[in-house]
């Protein structure tokens, strides 16, 4: 059995909770990054899924917005964001919907169905996605 440290399974765990896991102070594209930096992405793969994950969540337009001005719903997208950002091993997502509007909750469904190599946990009140 291989062992894994804790740095390797930190990047391999992702959690959107409830709740807006989110850096009020800083930009969407900044929570991004930091993200991005804290599980250890190179500089091209951060570049390159800072703008996928922006795009897929249709948030090109709050790049630079800080997530304090956000509404609702685009804090919502930008914690699912934080979560899918890494493409990891496992994650959890609870109620990742909420509040979202229904096109971005098609994109949002439409990335976790493309992680082909994650475990996925959802928890949901809405039938459909279950």
């Amino acid at each position: 059995m291989q062992e894994i440290s804790l740095e390797q399974g930190a990047k391999s765990i992702g959690m959107c909770p409830q709740y807006d896991a989110i850096w009020e102070a800083l930009t969407v594209e900044e929570n991004l990054r930091f993200i991005a930096t804290i599980k250890g992405l190179n500089e091209s793969d951060t570049k390159h899924n800072i703008d996928l994950i922006i795009d897929t969540m249709d948030l090109g337009m709050f790049r630079k917005t800080r997530a304090q001005n956000l509404s609702g719903g685009n804090k919502r997208k930008l914690s699912c964001a934080l979560t899918l950002l890494i493409s990891p091993k496992v994650e959890f997502l609870d109620e990742p919907t909420s509040g979202v509007d229904p096109i971005s909750r098609r994109s949002l469904f439409k990335m976790i169905r493309q992680l082909d190599e994650s475990g996925i946990i959802l928890t949901t009140h809405r039938m459909d996605e279950a």
